[in-house]
Parts: structure tokens; sequence; C-alpha cells
């Protein structure tokens, strides 16, 4: 079965092709576009949005997302210092690529860069915490009032961000795609947390998938909201179950 992707300037209709992966996130490059987009269409490109990931195709990804994983499974807390040569040596890869990978991560506020010093998890305290999900919220909504129709794939996702990207990408606004996928990056280090703070996860994605794939429009709006705001009001419990027995732990460089 040929992927699905929605045209970033076509309000969301479907269009097959053969793919050229540009940035390995979002932005498709597909040849012989036949949605008539102007004037990338006079030259047979058009821009598009996948509406899931590409799989990972070089060494480079493989590593990145093997960095990630790590980060966000909470043997480092926010604060500890990331030791490169001890790293390296578990993925069995050089330091250069991987200082790379975190140069990437520090750009987009996962991790801190202190020049001479090395790489830091970022901090996260509950008033951090709130905002990314309050300035995550506002994306999705936009997002879906970009979109402004039920999204047939919501029953696909697999999970609630899985969800929030889609609606993300149905949207064929890059601005809100890539901001999305910031703040996605800077939330998924507290979501291990989250299974402990709020409660009825299942039957609250179940709710939310339904909705958004049936409609109305406003009540999806409004179980995403709702989403938002209960783990906005643990943000506190959250940011304190992120930092307990705090103590600056430094792995050997």
């Amino acid at each position: 079965m040929k992927p699905r992707f929605f045209c970033g300037r076509t309000a969301g209709l479907p269009r097959y092709g053969p793919v050229d992966c540009r940035d390995n996130r979002q932005l498709i490059l597909l040849s012989a576009c036949t949605s008539g987009c102007q004037p990338l269409a006079s030259r047979g490109l058009c821009y598009a949005f996948p509406m899931s990931p590409p799989a990972l195709s070089t060494k480079f990804e493989r590593i990145h997302a093997a960095v990630f994983t790590i980060l966000c499974t909470g043997e480092y807390r926010p604060g500890d210092k990331i030791g490169i040569k001890d790293l390296a040596g578990r993925l069995g890869v050089s330091t250069t690529p991987l200082r790379e990978i975190l140069s990437r991560l520090a750009g987009r506020g996962v991790i801190e860069e202190r020049r001479a010093e090395g790489f830091y998890l970022a901090r996260l305290d509950a008033r951090d915490i709130a905002d990314l999900y309050t300035l995550h919220s506002l994306c999705v909504l936009r997002g879906l009032r970009r979109y402004g129709a039920v999204l047939p794939d919501a029953l696909a996702a697999s999970s609630p961000w899985n969800l929030f990207a889609r609606i993300a990408q149905a949207s064929g606004d890059i601005a809100i795609i890539e901001a999305r996928a910031l703040l996605d990056d800077r939330l998924r280090v507290v979501r291990r947390i989250e299974e402990t703070w709020v409660s009825d996860q299942a039957s609250e994605f179940e709710r939310m998938r339904h909705v958004a794939a049936n409609g109305p429009l406003r009540e999806t709006a409004i179980v995403i909201r709702r989403f938002h705001d209960r783990r906005r009001a643990q943000a506190p419990a959250i940011a304190s179950a992120l930092t307990r027995n705090f103590g600056f732990r430094i792995y050997p460089e």
C-alpha cells in the first residue's frame, strides 16, 4: 500500500507519488504532483506532509533516535551532565556524530550546551512544564481550526501525541507542524511521569480519537483542551517527580 500524504497547498487532499525525504521529519518532496499547486506544479514539485514520520533510513538518524530515547527514559534527570565518551561507548559510535546530535538537541531546547563545560539535560520546573502544555495545546487547536474538518485517520493514531501530530500535519501549515514537533520533543521527557499523576489515560485517548474521527469539530477542540488542562494542573507534581532526590550527577566523559 502506498503511503498517504496531504498536500500542503490544497487543504488536505490526499496525493500519492514517489518521495524523497528532505529533512527526515515532516517535509516531503513529491515528484509528478497532480494537485494543481502553483507555481510549484509548473516544475512538477509539491510540498506535502506525511501522516506518519518516514522510517529512519540512515545511521545518523538511528543514532539520533537512540540518543533521544535514552534522554527520555529517566536515566538522566534535569540538570545532569551527559558524558559524551560514556554515551558513545554504549552506543558503539564515535564522539563526532554524537556531538553533532547533542548540538541539534540543544537547538531544540531538549538539552543545554554550555561552552567549555559540555551538555546537560535541560531543567524543567513547574512553570516550564505548564507553559509547554499551554503552547502545545494552542498549536494543536490552531492546526484543527486550519484543517477545519473531522480526521478519519484519527482512528489509526497510536497515542494522543501521534493524534496531535496527525492534526498538525493535516493542517498543511509548516509553522504549526514544526512548532508542535519542537514542543513535543520538549515534553517527551515528562511523559513517563504523566502516567503516575494523570488517571484514566486509556479512556481519555479513546474518547479523543473517536471525537476527532467523527466530530463534531467543537467537541474535538474541547477534549484536546481538556487533555492539556489536566496535565497542566499536575505540572508541580510532575516537576517534583522529575527532580526528586535531585543532585547533579556527572557522567564520565
